[in-house]
């Protein structure tokens, strides 16, 4: 993951902590103390290891600035810190930017966070709760899983943290639905909900409500799954979900003397999307009734927005190890191949039956039909494309499994460009494209005679 400027890290952290012990455990307690819990926050699973290098490198260059007997300025030594990490994670630039302006000001706010928002251990108190109840209906997590969730979560407090416990494919399809609805299209999906919703919201307006902000704000939890995770879903039940998801998002802001618990027993019991929306309506109008609550909404943001990009580099690298695989795979498929080829090759040209006629070598197959290899002098071009038409079916075969090479090593090129200039979009579809290749030269090679590789 990261370049070579990480490659001695680990020697150099042990080497500061022999050589250097009181200016190591100055720089580490200034670390924790200021911001060790904010970046726990961000990075609850660590997947990424930028944790663990934004706090070595701060020790680092802390303890290098009380060595030079200059004061250090724990905030800028932070910030740089967190830059060096962030920049080496596979996000586009705008995204690496995004998240360290955000996980600064994360530990800005450190202390506005820890008095506006509440920490639960309970499971069903968080917002991705709703999406819980939705897979638990279909029958997705059954109700071992669901109690190996809840008590993970009871542990950590943290819903990524507690997904980790899960079998591999539960854990794979919770984030895809996550990570989309965290995504930030949030102008299109205000639009789709407004669509869907518009008599509703129409009918509510004509009383005088300002519904603006409280549209603007459940649309945030409007979600139809998309592409690969697409299903049918009953309206009735993506309406409570997405209201659900928005008053348990809601429900994490401190608000003073309601009563989470009533509310959410009020919730269960109702039915329609007016009684829905107008209790989101009253809550919000609480928020923004004190003097902080544009604060707050804007703190809300803060942790989704950074949430949302921390899940979109861990999606990517988990990519990242399955393209490598997959290359590793394919590499090994084709060296084998290869090698049985030209072996067989070999076998054919010193056999007694081969004959040479010129540039062209005739193999005897006994009572079989006979195959030509056409071979390429220096004086001569390449073949022709209507010369395809010669080769019999044996010949074909080599020639698409030449072609899938050419094509494997076409798509990894093209890969290595879009990630050497930070372009991890299209990494899904270059998996898709491997997964192709990978299965077609498989079948070649059987085709071939070489099951024996495979």
């Amino acid at each position: 993951m990261l370049p070579k400027d990480f490659e001695n890290f680990e020697i150099r952290l042990r080497t500061l902590r022999e050589e250097s012990l009181e200016s190591f455990e100055l720089a580490e307690s200034q670390f924790d103390e200021r911001f060790l819990g904010r970046l726990e926050d961000v990075f609850p699973r660590d997947i990424l290891g930028a944790k663990k290098y934004i706090k070595g490198i701060f020790i680092i260059s802390y303890s290098d600035a009380v060595a030079a007997e200059s004061e250090p300025s724990s905030s800028e030594i932070f910030q740089k810190s967190v830059d060096k990490v962030i920049a080496t994670l596979p996000l586009n630039t705008e995204k690496k930017s995004s998240l360290s302006d955000h996980i600064l000001s994360m530990s800005e706010n450190s202390e506005s966070l820890e008095n506006y928002f509440r920490r639960s251990d309970d499971l069903s108190r968080d917002p991705f709760f709703a999406l819980v109840e939705d897979f638990s209906l279909d029958g997705e997590i059954s109700r071992e899983e669901f109690l190996l969730l809840s008590e993970s979560y009871g542990k950590s407090g943290n819903f990524f943290l507690a997904l980790e416990w899960l079998p591999e494919p539960l854990r794979k399809l919770f984030e895809g639905h996550v990570g989309n609805i965290l995504w930030k299209n949030w102008s299109e999906r205000q639009e789709a909900f407004e669509s869907e919703y518009g008599a509703e919201l129409q009918i509510l307006s004509k009383r005088g409500l300002n519904i603006t902000p409280v549209t603007q704000f459940i649309s945030r939890s409007y979600y139809k799954p998309p592409g690969k995770l697409r299903r049918y879903e009953d309206p009735r039940r993506r309406m409570r979900r997405t209201m659900k998801m928005s008053l348990l998002r809601l429900l994490r802001m401190k608000l003073g003397n309601v009563d989470a618990e009533k509310i959410l027993k009020q919730f269960e019991a109702w039915e329609s999307f007016e009684d829905f929306f107008m209790m989101l309506y009253k809550l919000m109008e609480i928020v923004n009734e004190k003097p902080e609550g544009k604060e707050v909404f804007s703190l809300l943001d803060l942790v989704e927005e950074t949430q949302e990009e921390v899940l979109s580099a861990e999606q990517t690298k988990k990519k990242i190890l399955e393209w490598e695989e997959l290359t590793a795979n394919i590499s090994n498929l084709l060296w084998d191949t290869d090698g049985k080829l030209e072996w067989e090759l070999l076998e054919k040209v010193l056999d007694d039956d081969t004959h040479f006629h010129g540039d062209e070598i005739q193999f005897a197959h006994g009572d079989t039909e006979m195959a030509w290899i056409f071979a390429e002098t220096a004086s001569e071009g390449p073949e022709e494309e209507e010369e395809d038409e010669l080769i019999d079916s044996w010949d074909t075969l080599e020639w698409n499994y030449e072609r899938l090479k050419n094509a494997f090593h076409e798509v990894d090129e093209k890969k290595r460009k879009a990630f050497g200039g930070g372009d991890y979009d299209m990494i899904d579809v270059f998996n898709d494209e491997l997964i192709a290749i990978e299965s077609k030269i498989e079948k070649i090679a059987k085709l071939l005679g070489k099951e024996d590789i495979l």
